[in-house]
């Protein structure tokens, strides 16, 4: 009878304790679950930040291209000035030059519309576009704060898992102890019985 009796304390005890398991750890989960959206969000943010910066450097690098083609095509023209008569190798160069500005133009109104979008974004998103490396340091630190909760999180539910483990070990042990002083109990007692019959 006893080993009945210790089994289904056993029992009981370990869906009592697997309840509240699964509750601690679901928490425990939805929160580290939720810090890693955010990291990630902020990840996103950062990597955002760091497509519209190179966006800007190639509109400037873009925009400093076109001046120079612009001067080469004004010294074209000045060469082709001063030279007597007609030449069509300047005039080819001067239509080449043309060339390569139209494209270069077209490619820097892209290249600024493109800007101009990622910037909105960024601006919708609560970044201040005109202090970008504030606003990178500021969410490096958020992030790496995130991380840090993020591991206490997980760190917090895994030694709770080792303690709740331990001690279940622990009732579990005590429940058989009990259960065998029972059986020793049981046997002093039929023992005693033969004795005095």
């Amino acid at each position: 009878m006893a080993s009945q009796k210790e089994y289904t304390m056993l029992f009981a005890l370990g869906a009592s304790l697997q309840s509240g398991f699964q509750a601690v750890f679901g928490k425990a989960q939805q929160s580290v679950t939720s810090l890693q959206k955010e990291i990630n969000a902020l990840a996103k943010q950062q990597s955002d930040i760091s497509a519209y910066e190179k966006q800007k450097k190639s509109v400037e690098d873009t925009g400093k291209k076109l001046d120079v083609l612009r001067q080469q095509y004004d010294n074209i023209q000045k060469e082709l000035q001063e030279t007597e008569g007609y030449s069509s190798s300047l005039e080819n160069k001067l239509l080449s030059k043309q060339l390569q500005i139209d494209k270069t133009s077209a490619s820097l109104e892209n290249q600024t519309q493109k800007l101009g979008s990622m910037e909105s974004a960024l601006q919708e998103a609560g970044v201040d576009t005109t202090n970008l490396t504030g606003e990178s340091k500021k969410l490096e630190e958020e992030m790496g704060r995130l991380k840090e909760e993020q591991d206490k999180a997980a760190e917090s539910a895994g030694s709770f898992g080792e303690r709740s483990a331990a001690a279940v070990e622990a009732v579990s042990s005590a429940i058989l102890a009990a259960g065998i002083a029972d059986k020793v109990r049981d046997i002093g007692a039929a023992y005693m019985e033969t004795v005095h019959t």
